[in-house]
């Protein structure tokens, strides 16, 4: 089973050419240089060992020699640069939907869970496809829901998690649920717990979650937590009435003390898919190159998808996806695979699709540097599986973000 790149030394100058421009990855700095047509032109004909162009710009000769791209005699720079096997393990992280059963009602839950959903999976079942991971080597691990604290067997499932040597154990709970004792058994482990903020005052969180009371048990939890010495992160969500009200939401996240990202956009899965709800301005849309990455990650993605590479979603009725919000693309089921065969089957369908095998995206010089969502792109619909992620405004033919020409080659990172 192919789940690993075998391979721990690589060129440290890669190369990656688009359909009209082209960068250059330094493995060694993490520094990107994005060069131009004219640019991509010449560094071809070098990269094919012909002769260079007599018209070339001296200076652009002078600069991709000065950074080490090119030596002396105007030949690429073959020196190779080690950054080890990639991935170490062939499972890197798993999501446990423990239950469908919600007590709020959120307008933009993506799972679709409510107060009369199911409850899921027996406990047994769990243990197995639970104890299966860990046997792969699994590193991180997110129980989520429906509302996972409504699970009186959720500490024992950590404590076995702890215990088999899984490194990150994360919750993801509404935190609006009355159970304190669940939560002083969680702090007794190492996890962490990650929580929805929706809205910065108590009226609009309540109304979104369509839960009187909510907001403030979510409080009182938190300060709980923290009080027992347990991480809260949270995950802040947009929609259409809290896209101008953000900048009082991430006030509210720094006044709980809660760690938190950028918001994100309400996404168009269960009954996030309501048109009423979704962001007008707010849509997390990427128009620049402001690309994070590692060397480790740049060649990982050239052989997996940056996202839902070596990660496997087991859902709440024991059919297993990609991820959470892959949910209906179901690739196994724990009643008749065990963990290998559900890896086997991951590997060929969800882990090894590169945005090499994306339209559009495959002519794109950034694809190794792009962290790639597929949900998003193809947005529950399997046939569009190979679609563009529509947030990406860059179109590669043009060489341009969003109708914005891209500054040159310069020497400088882009």
């Amino acid at each position: 089973m192919n789940y690993q790149i075998p391979a721990s030394t690589y060129d440290r100058f890669q190369i990656t050419f688009g359909a009209t421009r082209s960068i250059i990855y330094d493995l060694q700095n993490c520094i990107v240089f994005h060069l131009n047509n004219a640019a991509t032109i010449e560094i071809q004909r070098i990269y094919k060992k012909r002769p260079m162009s007599r018209s070339v710009n001296a200076e652009f000769l002078a600069e991709l020699t000065a950074i080490g791209v090119v030596t002396d005699e105007g030949t690429l720079n073959t020196e190779m640069v080690a950054i080890g096997t990639i991935p170490a393990k062939p499972l890197k992280k798993i999501w446990i939907e423990l239950t469908n059963r919600c007590n709020q009602n959120c307008v933009h839950c993506y799972a679709s869970s409510s107060p009369h959903s199911d409850d899921g999976l027996g406990t047994e079942q769990i243990i197995r496809f639970l104890n299966g991971a860990i046997s792969a080597g699994c590193e991180s691990i997110q129980f989520t829901g429906g509302e996972p604290l409504l699970r009186k067997d959720l500490p024992l499932f950590c404590d076995i998690a702890q215990k088999g040597g899984i490194k990150e154990i994360e919750v993801f709970s509404n935190l609006s649920t009355n159970n304190k004792t669940i939560l002083s058994e969680l702090a007794k482990l190492n996890i962490i717990v990650s929580t929805t903020i929706l809205a910065h005052d108590e009226q609009t969180h309540n109304r979104l979650t369509r839960s009187p009371g909510a907001f403030k048990r979510m409080v009182s939890n938190v300060k709980y937590l923290h009080s027992l010495g347990v991480p809260v992160n949270a995950s802040i969500i947009l929609t259409a009435e809290t896209e101008d009200r953000y900048e009082e939401i991430i006030d509210l996240c720094n006044r709980l003390c809660l760690k938190h990202r950028e918001p994100d956009a309400v996404r168009p899965f269960g009954r996030g898919a309501d048109k009423s709800i979704k962001c007008k301005r707010f849509n997390n849309v990427k128009a620049g190159p402001y690309f994070e990455t590692t060397s480790r990650s740049f060649v990982y993605a050239q052989h997996f998808n940056s996202c839902w590479g070596n990660m496997l979603f087991l859902r709440y009725d024991g059919k297993v996806a990609p991820c959470p919000h892959a949910r209906e693309f179901v690739f196994g089921d724990i009643a008749n695979d065990d963990i290998s065969s559900l890896i086997a089957k991951a590997l060929p369908k969800a882990w090894t699709l590169t945005l090499d095998k994306v339209e559009v995206c495959n002519d794109c010089e950034f694809r190794y540097l792009c962290t790639d969502c597929r949900p998003l792109a193809y947005e529950g619909d399997s046939t569009k599986l190979h679609k563009k992620n529509q947030r990406c405004l860059y179109d590669p033919y043009k060489g341009e973000w969003n109708n914005a020409d891209l500054a040159v080659f310069s020497g400088n990172p882009a």
